[in-house]
């Protein structure tokens, strides 16, 4: 014998939250759902230009005198985001990188930026991408 408590449906045919299908998808997901891709297909790799940011983070940290440990303390993140930051392993939002400018005795941006066009231009007689036409 079935009673009110064994029985996913409720009042009028409805789940027991009130939703007409409640009870009959709990625990199941909704077909029309797309599946959900992997956290890291979204993730950018980091490129030339992530590494001389970092590079030039690191030397003024180093010139300074300070630790990755002390310029983590003063942007609110661990030491090792600092070491990843430096590495060019993470990519440096401009909002961090104006954090660790002002951590660093007001560093102005270009700073870390001089010197990172010059790896965005392709190499002399070449077309960047571009395959020469014949």
């Amino acid at each position: 014998m079935k009673t009110a408590t064994s029985s996913a449906k409720g009042i009028n045919g409805q789940g027991t939250n009130g939703h007409p299908k409640a009870g009959l998808l709990a625990g199941t997901a909704l077909r029309s759902q797309k599946p959900r891709k992997a956290a890291t297909s979204g993730k950018r790799k980091s490129t030339s230009v992530d590494k001389h940011i970092g590079g030039r983070v690191r030397m003024r940290r180093e010139e300074l005198g300070m630790s990755q440990k002390k310029l983590g303390n003063a942007i609110g993140v661990e030491y090792q985001q600092i070491q990843k930051y430096e590495l060019g392993n993470n990519r440096l939002p401009i909002s961090r990188l104006l954090q660790i400018g002002l951590a660093l005795k007001d560093t102005p941006i270009t700073f870390f930026t001089e010197g990172a066009t010059d790896l965005l231009k392709p190499a002399a007689g070449t077309q960047g991408d571009k395959k020469p036409t014949t």
